[in-house]
């Protein structure tokens, strides 16, 4: 009898263990599937119905847009939370993921904090960086009130000799000088560089610029090789046939256009609304970008807000608009025909720098068991 209560009681007990050990990893299985489709969901956009709040993680009526916090995975369930825990101009959320066994008696969390990398670490202090040559054959206009160049190449800058080409610098003489440069559009402009005379502003021939491969040059501004910065931080991604339709009015966003384009449909990238020639981005619609296009560009006519980064040459053969910067892998040309209208303005390159995907925080994973 002693014997029999004695293996019946080892039975038990050894089946209670079993049952916990499986009830455990149904909880912390639950857990880490929590845990996946929220990075998963945030990492793409974490605010997809734009009313500034968190959305919830789970789509159960497939408009793409969050809207329960709760789901079963396996024979146990989950309940996702989320806490917005920025501090500074980059989204930082901490996540916690509590699954549960089949009956509940079993519990574990994790936990893991996601944020957004800078997609723009090393931001440009001035207009047109070109890694080889600048050649102006129609017109331009070229200006950095926040400092005194214009434009730095490795290779060599020539004005052509249209009357309407003119480069500007912050004015000296401006009464708030040097301060003003702090604020962006604030200081007084003195016209630097024309057809007839080449200024301080432009920075020729800088043979490290120019030594540079175009992957050493896209790693200094992105801080990222390109295949990772692409897989991880582009939130649009298109190819040069699809570009002219997939990238207007695009706010908000990091573009990556695969391929030689041709941007002659587009009105405007990083605004809303289209614009009347000259005039500036409303307020409210102004949501800056940053372009990528891997190739040859011909720009004829879109107005862009943001960064703009070539990996090959450009050409412009029609009016086109950028407030921001531009930074061009090989040369940057037009034609006669060709206008270009360029503008630094540091706050909008800023306000780019809040886009980008999220990615989880190393060393922030945590698990704890509660049952």
């Amino acid at each position: 009898t002693i014997a029999v209560f004695t293996v019946s009681g080892s039975i038990v007990r050894e089946t209670k263990v079993i049952n916990s050990g499986v009830r455990s990893q149904q909880a912390f299985e639950a857990a880490e599937a929590g845990l996946a489709s929220a990075v998963d969901y945030i990492g793409k956009a974490w605010d997809r119905n734009e009313d500034g709040d968190i959305d919830p993680v789970y789509d159960d009526d497939a408009d793409d847009i969050g809207n329960i916090n709760t789901a079963t995975v396996g024979s146990g369930r989950v309940v996702v939370t989320t806490e917005d825990i920025s501090t500074g101009i980059f989204k930082t959320i901490r996540v916690k993921s509590q699954g549960f066994s089949d009956d509940s008696t079993a519990t574990r969390t994790i936990t893991q904090v996601v944020a957004k990398p800078d997609p723009l670490p090393s931001l440009p202090d001035n207009p047109l960086t070109a890694r080889t040559n600048v050649d102006i054959v129609g017109s331009a206009t070229i200006v950095n009130p926040e400092g005194n160049t214009n434009i730095w190449t490795g290779g060599d800058v020539d004005l052509g000799q249209n009357n309407s080409t003119s480069t500007a610098i912050a004015d000296p003489q401006d009464i708030d000088y040097p301060d003003c440069m702090e604020t962006p559009l604030t200081c007084s402009l003195t016209r630097s560089s024309d057809k007839d005379s080449e200024g301080q502003d432009l920075v020729q021939s800088d043979s490290n610029l120019f030594n540079s491969t175009e992957d050493e040059l896209f790693q200094y501004y992105f801080g990222l090789p390109k295949d990772i910065y692409r897989d991880y931080i582009v939130t649009l991604e298109t190819t040069a046939d699809e570009a002219n339709t997939d990238a207007q009015y695009a706010t908000e966003e990091v573009i990556w256009i695969d391929g030689d384009v041709r941007l002659e449909n587009i009105t405007t990238i990083g605004c809303g609304v289209t614009l009347t020639t000259g005039d500036p981005c409303p307020p409210e619609e102004l949501k800056p970008s940053i372009l990528i296009i891997d190739g040859d560009a011909e720009f004829k006519g879109p107005d862009i807000f943001g960064l703009v980064y070539v990996t090959g040459n450009v050409s412009i053969s029609s009016s086109t608009d950028i407030q921001g910067a531009v930074v061009v892998g090989g040369s940057l040309s037009n034609t006669t025909s060709g206008s270009l209208d360029l503008l630094f303005n540091s706050d909008v390159l800023n306000d780019a720098r809040r886009n980008g995907g999220m990615l989880p925080i190393a060393g922030t994973w945590k698990d704890f068991n509660e049952g």
